[in-house]
């Protein structure tokens, strides 16, 4: 990050990229995670870190180290081996889409399909033709964009994962929001998708914030898995009252949507910082030395008014 260039990151709220993913690097003590589930001091209870994103901006988000919250999952977990090391990737055997089998991964024969779990991405990516052909599925058309009004539906989204069909609902991956500019009863639809060229693994899905708002999920460092159950989301617990104790920790992420994100340009900024009172640089830092935790906003998102970004990146 010190190489990186002002912009946009110098006018940014964030303040750092905290990297957690696996071997990307051949010194080992730079494997934050890795050194931490070795050398920690009480030793962690599990060799796991977890992120659980609320569903909206205004909603609590979390990274636990060292465990997992049952509480947060409406769901059991679901294992999945990491399928080549660097990013948390996986391999996974089908897309659907209302709940039909699209065959998608077919094509890349025993390979399959194979997906990047990546909490700095604001959007979910794969190739080009594959998203193309969703798009149209998905009831868009040609575009990511569509007018639609409450006649208009669309279909639910599901990835086949260790034999488990993980279904998203249209606003898990799409975004609805009225055009000042459009008739009474008419809205802007997008979906949360667009395309990524060759990342240098072959063709690849990334599966950032619209897929783990709807999901939790578990990284095993040890056991070189990730874990994926539904996000439970109703009647989710305070933070402050069910902080992790005995080999683990819990770390609250800030979520942030500058003012103007939205279709008409004039909406307001919005942040679950709900506890946080200091907002100069001065009276921020003396508030984290406070209380002994640096808070990262999410990264700023500019186009869509519920998308976030963490700041820290797999």
């Amino acid at each position: 990050m010190t190489e990186e260039s002002d912009d946009p990151f110098k006018p940014a709220e964030w303040d750092g990229v905290f990297g957690i993913g696996q071997s990307l690097t051949e010194a080992a003590e730079f494997n934050i995670f890795g050194v931490l589930s070795k050398q920690s001091n009480p030793p962690l209870h599990r060799p796991v870190f977890a992120v659980y994103l609320g569903r909206h901006i205004e909603d609590e988000a979390e990274i636990t180290f060292g465990d997992f919250r049952e509480d947060r999952m409406a769901s059991p977990l679901t294992w999945v081996n990491v399928s080549q090391e660097g990013y948390w990737q996986f391999q996974f055997t089908d897309i659907s889409v209302g709940g039909k089998s699209t065959g998608i991964c077919q094509k890349y024969g025993k390979r399959q399909c194979q997906a990047v779990l990546d909490t700095g991405s604001s959007l979910m990516m794969g190739p080009r033709t594959e998203l193309d052909r969703l798009i149209t599925l998905l009831n868009f058309g040609t575009d990511t964009q569509r007018n639609c009004t409450d006649d208009v539906k669309f279909p639910t989204l599901g990835f086949v994962i260790a034999g488990k069909t993980f279904e998203m609902a249209p606003e898990d991956y799409m975004d609805r929001s009225h055009n000042p500019h459009a008739p009474k009863g008419v809205d802007t639809c997008w979906a949360h998708v667009m395309p990524v060229g060759d990342t240098g693994r072959g063709p690849i899905f990334v599966l950032g914030m619209p897929f783990m708002r709807a999901f939790y999920t578990v990284y095993n460092v040890r056991d070189k898995s990730i874990g994926i159950a539904r996000a439970k989301h109703d009647n989710a617990p305070a933070l402050a009252s069910s902080l992790a104790q005995g080999g683990s920790a819990e770390v609250p992420l800030l979520a942030l949507r500058p003012a103007g994100a939205d279709l008409g340009g004039d909406g307001k900024r919005l942040s679950n910082e709900k506890t946080i009172k200091a907002h100069s640089p001065a009276e921020s830092l003396n508030a984290s030395l406070k209380t002994g935790v640096r808070r990262a906003p999410l990264a700023n998102n500019t186009k869509t008014s519920n998308l976030r970004a963490i700041s820290t990146r797999f």
